[in-house]
């Protein structure tokens, strides 16, 4: 047993916690991996960033020790419910329309101040920094996936300009949110010392962030961590099959940058960049931000540099094992 647990402060980083408490063989770091407050972007970012905290995780626990990753969900926006505090959000988020669904009864009675919500209002007061509460009636709970189909295939970013609420048909959340559970547990199970989905529960019908409502739709598989789809569910990200590219339709000067920022935290001169242009720009673009991204993607970071980049799959051949998870 340990006896002294902390969390990392959200500097998961061998800089912070590598060598403390060094010799001491009863403490663990507590780390919190969540996606919700991720920038929007295409499942395969999604997807990489979970694959991609095993490598931080096995850093950590060389350089530090037992790791627990504490608490971690399937959101990926920030729609959820007073996520961020009652009748509160943080400032610029959420960063795309949410989902509404009818507020659910209250557990406590509706002898409690408020309550039933009164589907006449729009949202009440007092408020935060931010808003996120009930309104006429319906209350924010995360958005849906589209199918790859009208997604412009796995790398599209046309989600976002979706609505937050799939049209029949055209919903591809529960394809989404099962793979990225296979993604996140084989990345928390095979090395860490153990994980914890937050939460159990939730009042509002919002699988994202409730273990039980997750288990029924079949986002999270029942029964042994050595399931062959867990094992075997990171095994095109481990194997580098993806590239940070270019997003040919962003503006130059948007593109120039996010390029200025990658070669400024490298150290690099960025100058020289303002002397290209067209598909020269657009050309170094590419190898500039996928050395970047696969150079620290263990340690989070993601393809996007301020929207100009996006996650796309290298054509390779491989062998038949390498398509069972399809």
């Amino acid at each position: 047993f340990w006896k002294f647990i902390m969390h990392d402060s959200f500097r998961f980083t061998p800089e912070t916690w590598g060598g403390f408490m060094k010799g001491c063989p009863d403490r663990a770091l507590d780390t919190h991996i969540y996606q919700a407050w991720m920038d929007p972007a295409s499942r395969l970012t999604f997807y990489n960033n979970a694959c991609a905290q095993k490598k931080q995780i096995a850093l950590m626990e060389r350089e530090f020790g037992p790791v627990i990753v504490g608490e971690w969900s399937l959101a990926t926006d920030n729609c959820a419910m007073w996520l961020n505090g009652f009748n509160d959000n943080l400032p610029g988020f959420p960063r795309s329309p949410c989902k509404y669904i009818p507020c659910s009864a209250p557990y406590m009675g509706t002898d409690q101040p408020g309550t039933p919500v009164d589907i006449g209002k729009p949202v009440q007061g007092p408020y935060g920094t931010g808003m996120s509460g009930p309104s006429f009636g319906l209350c924010p709970v995360d958005r849906d996936w589209m199918t790859e189909r009208y997604n412009r295939g796995e790398g599209g970013m046309s989600w976002m300009s979706s609505p937050p609420e799939a049209p029949r048909g055209r919903d591809g959340t529960d394809e989404v949110m099962s793979m990225l559970a296979l993604k996140k547990i084989s990345a928390f199970s095979g090395i860490g010392h153990g994980f914890y989905f937050w939460n159990f529960r939730t009042d509002l019908y919002n699988p994202q962030w409730s273990y039980m409502l997750a288990l029924e739709r079949g986002w999270i598989p029942k029964g042994n961590l050595n399931d062959d789809r867990i094992v075997n569910s990171c095994h095109r990200e481990d194997e580098g099959a993806f590239v940070c590219e270019s997003n040919r339709d962003a503006p130059e000067d948007s593109l120039r940058a996010g390029m200025s920022y990658a070669l400024s935290e490298e150290g690099k001169d960025p100058r020289y960049i303002y002397d290209l242009h067209g598909n020269d720009l657009y050309d170094e673009a590419d190898t500039i931000f996928n050395e970047f991204w696969d150079s620290r993607r263990a340690q989070g970071a993601t393809c996007d540099f301020g929207g100009v980049a996006t996650l796309a799959e290298t054509n390779k051949t491989h062998s038949e094992d390498y398509y069972t998870d399809d």
